[in-house]
């Protein structure tokens, strides 16, 4: 099983102390070179006239795009750490238990607008980066990304196991963030969770709700130390804790979707 995570645009600042970001030391070098030229064209973003606009933020979050043209001088923490938003908060990786957080480094990535993929322990510093964002002297993000970050999911697929007949992909993005790719290969065993109010309107759950049952349904699939062989496995495990819908793909290149629906 993997698991893709989502980042967040909430982020702890940078410590006081230790490394600066060395893009040639993350995981998944297939991306480095789109990594450097969104890290520049965000440095340069961020320092021009039309900084918060391109960047859609408002004057209060003026500072953290100013401390983007710093990007390459903050100090950096593991991606893990560094996310502070809802899905983060419910998956609470700090409090997993130690078999979970091993299975974490093999069985979980986390998606980056800026990064592409990371692994759990890749160090980065903060940054301010919307995913509708348009970075001076580059594409969009999902142009940037569609070419490159299917094979690098088609990496960690592999790397955790998963074969074009056997194991699950589980997605816990939100559908602007599926849009930067999903794996090739392993397309078929891609399953993306959403989750409604109920099982018979089809209302989706506020977006708050929506992302905090994504990170505890990650935080439960690594803790159960499962490793479902398909998708009906995968909606059998989760059916064990949520009422939940499994709808097969609409049409190839589509995700399995697996619907759950919130604790009453």
């Amino acid at each position: 099983m993997l698991i893709i995570l989502p980042s967040s645009e909430t982020k702890l600042d940078p410590p006081a102390r230790g490394k600066t970001l060395d893009v040639a030391a993350l995981g998944f070098p297939g991306l480095n070179e789109t990594r450097e030229r969104l890290l520049d064209a965000l440095v340069a973003t961020s320092a021009g006239a039309e900084a918060l606009e391109r960047l859609q933020v408002g004057p209060g979050l003026a500072e953290e795009v100013a401390r983007n043209t710093a990007i390459r001088a903050l100090k950096t923490r593991p991606a893990i750490e560094l996310y502070t938003g809802v899905v983060h908060d419910a998956l609470d990786a700090a409090t997993l238990t130690p078999e979970a957080r091993r299975r974490m480094t093999k069985h979980a990535v986390v998606a980056s607008g800026l990064f592409g993929l990371l692994r759990p322990a890749d160090r980065i510093p903060p940054y301010r980066l919307d995913i509708a964002s348009r970075l001076q002297g580059a594409e969009r993000l999902e142009a940037a990304w569609k070419p490159v970050l299917p094979a690098a999911l088609d990496e960690a697929a592999e790397m955790a196991g998963i074969t074009e007949r056997r194991g699950v992909i589980v997605d816990l993005r939100a559908q602007s963030y599926q849009a930067l790719g999903r794996p090739a290969r392993f397309g078929a065993r891609l399953v993306a969770i959403q989750v409604d109010v109920d099982l018979t309107s089809g209302r989706r759950a506020p977006s708050y709700g929506a992302k905090q049952v994504r990170g505890l349904v990650g935080r439960f699939l690594l803790e159960s130390g499962a490793r479902p062989k398909d998708p009906a496995a995968l909606a059998a495990l989760i059916g064990e804790r949520w009422a939940h819908r499994l709808e097969a793909p609409a049409r190839t290149g589509q995700p399995w979707v697996l619907t759950v629906v919130p604790d009453a």
